[in-house]
């Protein structure tokens, strides 16, 4: 079996009953609305999580240059933290949606010979519409490494966690475990953890691998998350959500 075929960890989450949340929309610090989002990769939101005898975790946004998935720019900006990939097999964990940023989604996921047009728009959100989703198995994978897809979203003000942090609904809990296990037993590996514009989501994230991964308090993988890269802190609704998975732990 392919190494990538599978990743599973159990996660238990009483039944609820639950409304579909309202999507929201990424945001860089200090930028107001999404006309202003620079859109080509950015290395200063690149930085180094972790790094094990084999394998280097990474954080940073979608490395899209001009419409493409840039793999050399992605290293470029690794190496640039003085850091070396070498010749590691990538793995990437993307978490941006298949909606209003598919114009990133779609060049990410043709990169790992994978169909855009197979994973329409009316799918989204997947766990509630694309039948089989499991967001653990690679959606795909070719020469250059495997490819990842594990969407989710900030919790709103006044909101249930329920549905944000387990499974079925967005599974934060689910993605934070999909990063320390793939570290963990992938070989020779560069693993690739990004949202849109590598603050939000992938500060969440960050923050979560570290309590998880590391036995961090909230308040000092916080820190650690928010300094890493120019992205700065995530939003109110990541920062809520980070504050959420730290009370399920």
């Amino acid at each position: 079996m392919n190494q990538w075929s599978r990743v599973s960890w159990a996660i238990i989450v009483p039944p609820v009953e639950w409304t579909l949340p309202v999507p929201c929309s990424p945001r860089p610090l200090g930028v107001d609305s999404l006309e202003e989002i620079p859109m080509d990769f950015d290395p200063s939101r690149v930085a180094l999580v972790d790094q094990n005898g084999s394998n280097l975790l990474v954080r940073g946004m979608c490395p899209t240059v001009s419409g493409s998935f840039d793999k050399e720019a992605l290293l470029s900006a690794i190496r640039a933290r003085g850091v070396d990939p070498g010749g590691k097999r990538l793995v990437v964990i993307s978490v941006i949606d298949n909606t209003g940023e598919r114009w990133a989604w779609a060049p990410e996921v043709s990169a790992f010979r994978v169909d855009p047009n197979s994973i329409p728009q009316s799918q989204w959100p997947p766990y509630v519409n694309r039948p089989g989703w499991d967001p653990g198995v690679a959606l795909g994978h070719n020469a250059m490494g495997a490819f990842f897809w594990w969407p989710f979203e900030g919790l709103p003000p006044a909101t249930d966690p329920t549905v944000f942090l387990g499974s079925p609904g967005w599974d934060f809990s689910g993605a934070v475990a999909q990063v320390e296990s793939l570290f963990q037993t992938a070989r020779g590996s560069l693993i690739y953890f990004h949202c849109m514009l590598g603050a939000d989501r992938t500060g969440a994230l960050h923050t979560g691998y570290l309590m998880k991964a590391k036995g961090m308090s909230l308040a000092d993988a916080s820190a650690i998350a928010d300094a890493a890269t120019s992205a700065g802190a995530p939003n109110g609704d990541y920062i809520r959500l980070r504050q959420a998975y730290a009370e399920s732990l």
